[in-house]
């Protein structure tokens, strides 16, 4: 299909859906009419959850945007590839003129594998990605992580902790064996 063509039947396609999200979920819902959402992309509310999605969004087939009972928030001019899942059950901000490349995962919640009480088995804290932030395919951006503005995390990186502004972030190779005693 020719690419113009396809945006043009994204818009309309959206046009539609988020008239019947909003029709769904009233307020949990905010957004811009200029975005270029997939067909094929996934936006689940559950639990009093929130989204809010800026203008000139570029969401790819198979991604997920789920608020669990959380809020995400994401900016203005932002891409996301295909295959990435983006799930809260806190807060998940992406700031403006971010690119995430594909099967990119990003959580605000771990389980609570010490808990065996099943309201409790969330630990949830805040995700926060700065504008102008590049993060490469296969990435993990986990709980509690705030990364900078301008920063490039590279491919197959697993984030865990905080991220200045103006970074270039990558994984070492190393493997690290530890026997799990029970």
């Amino acid at each position: 299909m020719n690419r113009k063509l396809e945006y043009v039947f994204r818009i309309v396609i959206n046009f539609f859906r988020f008239f019947v999200l909003k029709l769904i979920y009233g307020h949990h819902v905010k957004h811009s009419w200029k975005m270029l959402v997939s067909p094929k992309a996934d936006i689940y509310i559950t639990n009093k959850g929130c989204i809010e999605l800026g203008s000139m969004l570029n969401l790819e087939k198979y991604t997920q945007i789920r608020a669990t009972g959380g809020n995400i928030s994401i900016g203005s001019n932002v891409y996301v590839n295909r295959n990435c899942n983006i799930v809260s059950h806190k807060l998940i901000v992406i700031e403006d003129n971010v690119t995430i490349g594909p099967n990119v995962c990003i959580y605000d919640h771990d389980h609570n594998y010490k808990n065996n009480k099943l309201d409790n088995h969330y630990i949830s804290k805040e995700v926060i990605i700065g504008h102008d932030t590049w993060i490469g395919s296969n990435c993990v951006i986990t709980k509690g992580v705030k990364i900078g503005a301008n920063c490039v995390i590279a491919a197959g990186t697993v984030v865990t902790k905080d991220v200045p502004s103006n970074m270039i972030i990558r994984s070492k190779c190393e493997y690290i064996m530890k026997k799990i005693e029970g």
